[in-house]
């Protein structure tokens, strides 16, 4: 039975850990079609070329902690409108021994940060989104 990895995955905000991230989304990729169809096509069909690759945002979600200087650094940035792109990365790791097995890194700017909901019974949940710029790098 393959190994289940993703316990130990991470966020980071340049070399400095997310804290209490539980889910992350990776900027998937998607590329544009373009179309190149003119009046002599064969069999009167469409013609398409693959274009510019558009990135989603990546995502980040878990448990906010009040008082942290990461949760509340990312809010701060966010709420005073940085948008200065900078490093990013999630990290997928061996559950057993945390050894990092690969990195997304990638470089963005805030995009979304939310708090809550706010629950008697439940953590305060952290939304944290990313715009990416330019390519991933995979390692």
């Amino acid at each position: 039975m393959a190994k289940q990895l993703g316990y130990k995955a991470q966020a980071f905000r340049g070399a400095t850990q997310i804290p209490n991230i539980k889910e992350i989304t990776n900027p998937t990729a998607t590329r544009d079609e373009v179309d190149v169809t003119d009046l002599d096509a064969d069999d009167f069909e469409r013609e398409f070329l693959l274009g510019f690759k558009t990135r989603a945002n990546a995502i980040y979600d878990g448990f906010y902690n009040v008082g942290n200087a990461v949760h509340e650094g990312i809010e701060e940035d966010f709420n005073d409108g940085l948008s200065t792109p900078e490093a990013w990365a999630d990290t997928i790791n061996h559950n057993d021994t945390g050894v990092e097995l690969r990195r997304y890194a990638y470089t963005g700017t805030i995009a979304a940060f939310d708090v809550g909901p706010l629950s008697t019974e439940d953590p305060v949940a952290l939304h944290v989104e990313i715009k990416t710029t330019g390519s991933i790098v995979i390692t």
